[in-house]
Parts: C-alpha cells; sequence; structure tokens
C-alpha cells in the first residue's frame, strides 16, 4: 500500500458527507498493520487496499482511490490469480473509476471489464 500517501486524510468533501477524517486515517493505519503483519502480497492487503479505495471514492479523491484500486488489482493477480472473483471485482472496480473520471481512458476501462467477465 506504498504508492499513496496516508499521512494525511482526504480533504475536501469529508465535513460535507458527514464522516470524520479520522475514519479514513483509521483505516489506512489498520491496511499499514495488516501490511506489516501479512506482507504486500496478502489477500487481506489487498481487501483493505480495495475498501480504503471505495472510501476515497465517495469522498471524492479520486485520484487516490485510482492508486488503491490499482495497487488492489495488481495485488489479487498475484495471489489468488487472474480467473478469482476478487480479482475481477478489483478490476471492475477501477474500470468503473475510470470509465466515470477520464473519458481518455475508456478503452483501459473496457478492457479490464473484459477481462474481468
Amino acid at each position: 500500500m506504498g504508492s499513496v500517501d496516508r499521512s494525511e486524510p482526504a480533504t475536501g468533501f469529508v465535513q460535507d458527507r458527514h464522516v470524520g477524517s479520522d475514519v479514513v486515517f483509521l483505516h489506512a493505519e489498520l491496511g499499514d498493520h495488516l501490511e506489516a503483519a501479512f506482507g504486500k502480497q496478502h489477500p487481506a492487503v489487498a481487501s483493505m487496499c480495495n475498501n480504503l479505495a471505495l472510501m476515497h471514492k465517495s469522498l471524492g479523491d479520486t485520484d487516490a482511490a485510482a492508486a488503491l484500486y490499482k495497487e488492489a488489482l495488481d495485488c489479487y493477480r498475484v495471489v489468488v490469480g487472474e480467473e478469482h472473483a476478487s480479482t475481477a471485482t478489483a478490476a471492475c472496480n477501477l474500470a468503473l473509476l475510470i470509465r466515470d473520471t477520464d473519458a481518455a481512458r475508456l478503452q483501459e476501462a473496457q478492457a479490464l471489464l473484459e477481462g474481468a467477465l
């Protein structure tokens, strides 16, 4: 989970959505503990990346969300393989974020979705 700076919680939409920034920070801190306990290549770490990405996306921080979804997808590919449902879910999550935020990358999003089938 080293590709995203988690030293500061997401800002901006946090107050508007009635979600304390402490939640994002604590979730990221938990991810650090999982990574320390299991290593970077473990399903629990991939799941934590995916969950943290979802939180960042819901708070409007799509750059952090994209990096974390990519990290989750890469990890799942290594630890459970291309054919696993968790890998497909991570690919779909990243593809849908790309589709919604970067029209120039629609072919990449389509390839991710097709690969998840």
